[in-house]
C-alpha cells in the first residue's frame, strides 16, 4: 500500500507490479519486444518514395507513347508523395521530428519534377507543331 498526502486527504493506492518469475525469462522478452513494436511501428511505416527514379525524356525527341509513359509515371509518384506527407502529418510529434524535412524535401521535389515534365511536354507539343507544317 502507497499512502498519499495531498491537501489534507490520504489516498490509499494499491500497487501491482507484473511478476516475473525466474522460469520464464522469455516473457520478459517478449514484453520488451511488443513494447518496441508499438512504440516503434508508426515510425517505420512512413517511406518516402524514390523520386530519382523516374525518368523523363526530352520533348523535342521523344514519341508519344514515351511521353505518356512519363506522364503517367510522374502522376503516380505525385500520389504516392501525397501519402506520404498525409502519413509524416498522421504521426506522433515525437515521429514526426524525423520526419518533416523528409517529407518537405519530397514536395519540392515533386513540384521540380512536375516542372520539369509539363516543360517536356511543352517542348513535345512544340516539336508535333513543327514536323506537321
Amino acid at each position: 500500500m502507497l499512502q498519499l498526502k495531498r491537501h489534507g486527504l490520504y489516498m490509499r493506492f494499491r500497487l501491482r507490479f507484473i511478476s516475473y518469475s525466474k522460469e520464464c525469462p522469455m516473457q520478459r522478452y517478449l514484453t520488451a519486444l511488443a513494447a518496441a513494436l508499438l512504440i516503434s511501428g508508426p515510425a517505420l511505416a512512413c517511406e518516402a518514395p524514390d523520386i530519382a527514379s523516374i525518368d523523363i525524356p526530352s520533348g523535342a525527341a521523344a514519341t508519344e507513347a514515351e511521353m505518356v509513359q512519363a506522364q503517367q509515371a510522374v502522376a503516380d509518384m505525385v500520389t504516392a508523395i501525397e501519402a506520404y506527407a498525409v502519413c509524416v502529418d498522421g504521426l506522433s510529434r515525437i515521429d514526426q521530428r524525423d520526419h518533416i524535412r523528409d517529407r518537405d524535401e519530397a514536395v519540392d521535389a515533386a513540384h521540380r519534377l512536375a516542372t520539369r515534365m509539363n516543360r517536356e511536354i511543352r517542348n513535345f507539343n512544340r516539336a508535333v507543331q513543327l514536323a506537321s507544317r
